[in-house]
């Protein structure tokens, strides 16, 4: 016995599978309490209008999607009188509300059209949590219709929730890299009367390991709407803890679809152990993105700054033979570091201060200021010296105090402008029988400068002394003195290049000279 085997166009098929579906609609299904369950990727098929309807003119199908990202449905609806068709979704827990509509297409000029229109609706920025799409006609016609949805995710990594305020803030560690959504549509809410149509905020903290300088980096795509991402800006601000302050914000605007990326540097972190929050937002409610970060830690050059000694009675007792190291103006939050003390015992000597300074603060005009008080009378100011417009980065200065008392003595470093300067200080002690460089001494010529492999100084008095020392205060050795009738030429085989000091020593004054060999 032979088999005949039909061959039945597809269009025929679709068309009977369509009738069939339409026969065999669920009901009711119109109240959103009695919607429909359908699966990712299910052809579903319905009747708009079709007693005995509880809505008469609208089914209700409610999901709950495999994950966040681009919601596109897909249908397709026909029918033989003039009529309207709307597709509409919805986060499930704000039920019909057309406030918290996701995206709706609406065909609002009557059709006809027995063959089959298709149609879709993207919804960008949809969150992980169950739907509700509602299809209805507008003009109380019957519409069979069929669709399917699909969700396209925006990463593989899962967006962490709630993290939407401080009080929900999601701890990372510094080796981390945190990935995330922000502008995503979160729709878990408890109550649907307040609920909110996008994920406003991402906040994360981690615990700040050491002072220096943060480098954040972030990279980013950008999943909006395509007739609003002009719109659509990125934004990461950094706060402290406790208070929340802000202390720095980047916001890129108008940023394109797809990926991009931005760095953060903050100079000047300061005391190890502080909490920094990283706070993600959108800008505006047009944005959606994708995002993962990280950051690092830069140490400062110099040790950490020891810590108080913001206040006179919290000053560090040091010896004029120490080395001193630390940073001023260090932000921490809403307070920074603005002095630094330190205690020691003058001997009815002078001090002569070697004064290295690094400014990372990005003002050009910053200020610090040195002095030295007394201990008991902290108002009594022995000596003062006030350095401005500090250059960025590295420079260095020399300053040597008047006689000082034999007494307990408090080292002041002051910084002005919120500014953020590392520092180290070499002290040496000096004989107190000089006063100051005379005009016999200012008057004196000493070059070239830069040097190379010899200096000359003109105008020296008789029996004055010359010494070098490097930039920690240390004597150089090796170095070779030849006179002439006046001058005197000074070979450098035994210095290094880079910066060095010359010493002039008479017995009406002393002159520090900076000199560079290159």
């Amino acid at each position: 016995m032979r088999t005949t085997l039909t061959f039945i166009p597809l269009s025929i098929l679709l068309c009977l599978c369509h009738l069939l579906s339409a026969q065999t609609e669920i009901e009711p299904n119109g109240d959103p309490q009695t919607a429909t369950f359908v699966l990712e990727d299910s052809l579903m098929s319905g009747v708009t209008f079709t007693p005995p309807d509880t809505f008469a003119d609208q089914d209700g199908f409610v999901t709950y999607p495999s994950s966040d990202g681009r919601l596109v449905i897909n249908f397709s609806f026909s029918s033989s009188i003039p009529a309207d068709f709307h597709v509409r979704a919805y986060p499930a827990k704000a039920l019909e509300d057309s406030v918290f509509a996701l995206g709706r297409a609406m065909g609002n000029t009557e059709f006809q059209n027995t063959t089959g229109t298709t149609d879709s609706l993207v919804v960008h920025c949809v969150g992980l949590d169950s739907l509700y799409f509602l299809f209805s006609s507008g003009n109380k016609r019957t519409v069979n219709y069929q669709f399917s949805y699909r969700m396209i995710p925006y990463g593989t990594e899962p967006d962490p929730e709630p993290n939407n305020d401080r009080e929900e803030a999601i701890e990372f560690l510094l080796a981390d890299t945190v990935h995330g959504r922000i502008g995503c549509r979160n729709i878990v809410v408890s109550n649907p009367s307040s609920f909110t149509p996008r994920d406003a905020n991402d906040y994360y903290y981690s615990v700040i390991p050491s002072s220096g300088q943060l480098r954040y980096y972030v990279e980013y795509y950008n999943h909006s709407d395509p007739n609003l991402a002009t719109n659509a800006d990125f934004t990461t601000t950094l706060l402290r803890a406790p208070g929340a302050v802000a202390f720095e914000t980047s916001q890129i605007t108008s940023t394109p679809l797809g990926p991009g990326k931005d760095t953060i540097i903050v100079d000047c972190l300061r005391s190890p152990g502080d909490t920094t929050y990283f706070r993600i937002s959108p800008g505006n409610a047009q944005g959606c993105f994708s995002y993962s970060f990280y950051y690092e830690i830069i140490p400062p050059e110099v040790p950490n700054d020891t810590e108080p000694n913001d206040e006179r009675k919290d000053a560090i007792p040091i010896s004029l033979s120490d080395t001193l190291t630390g940073h001023i103006g260090y932000n921490r939050g809403s307070d920074w570091d603005q002095n630094d003390h330190f205690r020691f015992f003058g001997d009815s000597s002078k001090v002569r201060i070697w004064l290295e300074l690094d400014n990372r603060s990005g003002d050009p005009e910053a200020e610090i200021r040195l002095r030295t008080l007394r201990d008991i009378t902290p108002n009594l100011v022995q000596d003062d010296v006030r350095i401005k417009d500090l250059p960025l980065g590295k420079s260095d200065t020399t300053w040597i105090t008047q006689c000082l008392e034999a007494d307990s003595l408090i080292l002041e470093v002051t910084g002005y402008r919120n500014e953020c300067v590392s520092y180290r200080v070499f002290m040496e002690r000096l004989n107190c029988q000089a006063t100051r460089v005379d005009e016999e001494l200012s008057s004196m010529s000493i070059y070239p400068n830069p040097a190379r492999d010899h200096l000359i100084i003109e105008g020296l008095p008789a029996g004055a002394r010359i010494r070098f020392r490097d930039l920690l205060g240390r004597k150089i050795q090796g170095v070779q003195t030849v006179d002439t009738a006046d001058r005197i030429r000074v070979s450098l085989p035994g210095i290094s290049d880079g910066i060095f000091f010359l010493e002039i020593q008479t017995e009406k004054g002393q002159l520090l000279k900076k000199i560079l060999r290159q």
